[in-house]
Formats: structure tokens, C-alpha cells, sequence
């Protein structure tokens, strides 16, 4: 499985056009050579931000960033994630640390 990291930090184009088809190429690029997932880590804002807020990805899994707390990152769990995916992984920071939260998706989640 691969996450591709979608933050501000990183060197994206003003045109959300061709950041969608950047990502676009990533993923069929990761799917060609044989990786079993491709999914999004970012938060709702960067991806707003870097896709404008795109649904194209929508079959993707997401990894959530973003909630203050472990009991917030639960709550993220429910609902689709950023890209309108189904949400299997939420950071949260944890002792100074990033905490993850593995969301449950049904039978064997």
C-alpha cells in the first residue's frame, strides 16, 4: 500500500488543474508497477488548497491529519475523508508525537 503525501510544504502548482493530474499520474504510475492501494495523507485544508477540494479520488482511502485529540480522531473515522474517501487511518498528536488512529471499516476493518 502507498500514501501519497499532499501538504503545502511540498512543491505543488498555483493551477489546481495540474496538481489533480500530477497526483493522477502518481497513482496510475503506483498502480502500473503493481501496488495493491494508493491513498491520500493530508488534511482538509491542504487539499482544498492544493486540488480544490477535487472528488476524483474518491474510490482512494484517506489518512486524516489534522484532530487535536485521540477521542477527535475517533470521531474522524465516521464520514468520508478529505478527497471523499473512505477514511482508514487519523494522526493526531500523541506526547509529542504523531498518534494514529486505524479506522474500523466493517467486518474485518
Amino acid at each position: 500500500a502507498w500514501w501519497l503525501d499532499v501538504e503545502i510544504d511540498n512543491s505543488w502548482r498555483s493551477d489546481v488543474s495540474l496538481n489533480v493530474a500530477d497526483l493522477q499520474g502518481a497513482v496510475a504510475y503506483l498502480q502500473s508497477v503493481g501496488a495493491s492501494s494508493v491513498g491520500f495523507y493530508s488534511t482538509a485544508y491542504q487539499w482544498n488548497q492544493i486540488t480544490g477540494s477535487t472528488l476524483v479520488f474518491a474510490t482512494a482511502p484517506a489518512w486524516v491529519a489534522g484532530p487535536g485529540s485521540y477521542p477527535d480522531a475517533l470521531g474522524s473515522c465516521s464520514g468520508p475523508g478529505f478527497n471523499g474517501g473512505v477514511v482508514q487511518l487519523v494522526q493526531y498528536p500523541a506526547n509529542g508525537f504523531d498518534g494514529d488512529v486505524r479506522c474500523q471499516q466493517g467486518p474485518g476493518g
